[in-house]
């Protein structure tokens, strides 16, 4: 009877531990389900997530105007600063020259100076002699550079899409559309990134214009020789003779024609004078 009992008591405790096996069996199996059926959190295509930070974009400019003893010297001096400039990334963009040698020259030269050598550069330049203009300016195209950079993230996005969906196209017609529609994305695509670098170039290089002007020498005024005093006396008279000669060709030229007019008019008078005179001749 014990036995049985116990056998009993055995079997019963055992199905209660199947039972509570199968109930809590899915309680924990559930949340590994959920895990493993989650959706993966999509990646952003280039151009859709929030593109970087953009150091800030500066552009600077500066003008330059110097008054050189030699321009001739300055010339060299300021081709020196060039070529150290040039190693640096920078390059001479511009350059004129005007005047010849004895009479009054300048010249002008545009530079592109990396940022690190822009201060440097124009002090440099400002020693070559009198500056007689200097003028900076510094335009922050900080916003217009990463609005243009944004721009071109979400158009290099479209023609990521347009290709996948070229690559899966089976029709001939939607085939020819994605075409076109990918050829006017790569067009615009190529649009902003030649802005974009351009925007880029202008900060990273300040632009300097310098303009050199050679200084006037004044050769003082010296006394005039004997001979020359005779010659300026000639040429003077002879300057007044002519000169007396045309105002006497203009006169009668002028005088000409009212010479014939009274001509005209005088000569019935004489002729009818001239018939009175042998008609009544004077008796003495």
């Amino acid at each position: 009877m014990i036995r049985i009992v116990a056998s009993i008591v055995i079997l019963f405790a055992i199905s209660l531990m199947a039972l509570g096996c199968s109930h809590g069996a899915p309680a924990n199996s559930q949340p590994a389900m959920q895990v493993a059926q989650r959706p993966e959190v999509p990646v952003p295509a280039a151009g859709e997530a929030a593109s970087p930070p953009v150091g800030r974009k500066i552009i600077y400019t500066s003008r330059i105007d110097v008054v050189v003893e030699d321009i001739a010297v300055a010339r060299q001096k300021l081709a020196l600063l060039i070529e150290s400039v040039q190693k640096q990334g920078g390059f001479l963009a511009k350059q004129e020259l005007t005047g010849s040698g004895g009479s009054h020259q300048q010249g002008s030269w545009t530079i592109r100076v990396p940022l690190a050598q822009f201060d440097n550069f124009v002090s440099e330049v400002e020693k070559l002699g009198d500056p007689s203009r200097n003028s900076r300016d510094a335009q922050d195209v900080t916003e217009a550079y990463a609005d243009l950079d944004s721009r071109l993230r979400n158009k290099q996005s479209s023609e990521l899409r347009l290709l996948s969906h070229l690559e899966k196209s089976a029709q001939l017609k939607d085939t020819l559309e994605l075409e076109k529609e990918l050829s006017r994305v790569r067009g615009e695509v190529e649009q902003l990134q030649g802005q974009l670098n351009l925007l880029k170039d202008k900060a990273d290089l300040a632009t300097v214009s310098v303009t050199m002007y050679e200084r006037q020498q004044i050769t003082p005024k010296t006394a005039p020789t004997f001979s020359a005093t005779v010659s300026r006396t000639f040429d003077g008279s002879l300057n007044g003779l002519i000169s007396s000669g045309q105002v006497l060709v203009l006169i009668v030229v002028a005088l000409a024609p009212w010479a014939v007019v009274a001509s005209v008019i005088l000569f019935p008078f004489w002729v009818v004078r001239r018939k009175l005179k042998f008609t009544f001749p004077t008796q003495s």
